[in-house]
């Protein structure tokens, strides 16, 4: 594949590009068919050690997240376990950050202790790395695909395909080329797993990922898909509270 410099721009830069931001993703995982890709990379150490973990004790796992995000600090982050089983709500401002768990009638916060960075532009990566969910951080700065993980040989390549509107918001259809899974870090990625080809849907304007979907033998390992996507008109700042969560029937953990 010829690797196009002008699509990896618009990726690269994605984070750049919302301060403003409300999302609801899914994902999906056949980890029957991921355990099939995995035996077939014998070669690299670590598909031997994944192989082992309790997760393929299940035939599939299926999440969904709904995020608000204003940065650099407010999220709040509702966790479904499968889809539509509110597990956790997770959120924070410049003051605290807290979860509630709904079914174990528990919340927990805690107050900010360290300095925080004010300014993201002096940040080495965006300040919501280090709070989403893996999978829509990636998502919303996949400049990661361009990182050099251990087992790195290659630069992965992506070219685009054609173009669509997705959420009402102009896309381009994009495929991309990971060659070195033979040696590459199996868990370098939440959403880009080993297989053959790779299907993302990048938005135009923000060069955020709107779907990922990868392949072996026609078949989808695994998919991370948004499917509503707001910039801007965010929450008032009491949003991203604890107070605002909590019911009279959780207690403090």
């Amino acid at each position: 594949m010829r690797a196009n410099r002008e699509l990896r721009q618009l990726l690269s830069g994605a984070a750049r590009r919302f301060k403003e931001i409300h999302l609801s993703v899914r994902q999906a995982i056949d980890l029957t068919l991921y355990k099939r890709v995995l035996q077939h990379l014998d070669e690299n150490p670590s598909a031997g050690s994944t192989l082992s973990s309790p997760m393929f004790r299940e035939s599939s796992i299926n999440l969904s997240w709904n995020v608000w995000l204003v940065r650099p600090h407010r999220r709040k982050i509702e966790y479904f376990r499968p889809p539509g089983r509110l597990i956790e709500i997770a959120g924070g401002d410049e003051e605290r950050y807290w979860q509630v768990f709904p079914e174990r009638g528990l919340y927990h916060a805690t107050e900010v202790s360290e300095p925080l960075i004010r300014d993201e532009e002096t940040a080495p990566w965006p300040c919501f790395r280090t709070w989403l969910p893996p999978a829509v951080s990636e998502l919303l700065d996949p400049e990661f695909i361009w990182e050099e993980p251990e087992g790195y040989r290659d630069a992965p390549a992506i070219a685009p395909v054609g173009s669509s509107l997705i959420l009402g918001r102009p896309a381009i259809a994009a495929s991309l080329e990971i060659t070195d899974w033979a040696t590459r870090g199996i868990g370098w990625s939440e959403t880009l797993f080993p297989a053959e080809t790779y299907e993302l849907t990048v938005d135009r304007e923000t060069g955020i990922l709107l779907s990922v979907i990868s392949i072996y033998r026609s078949q989808p390992v695994s998919s991370c898909i948004i499917d509503s996507l707001a910039f801007g008109d965010s929450p008032g700042p009491e949003f991203f509270k604890v107070d605002k969560w909590i019911n009279g029937g959780l207690s403090a953990e």
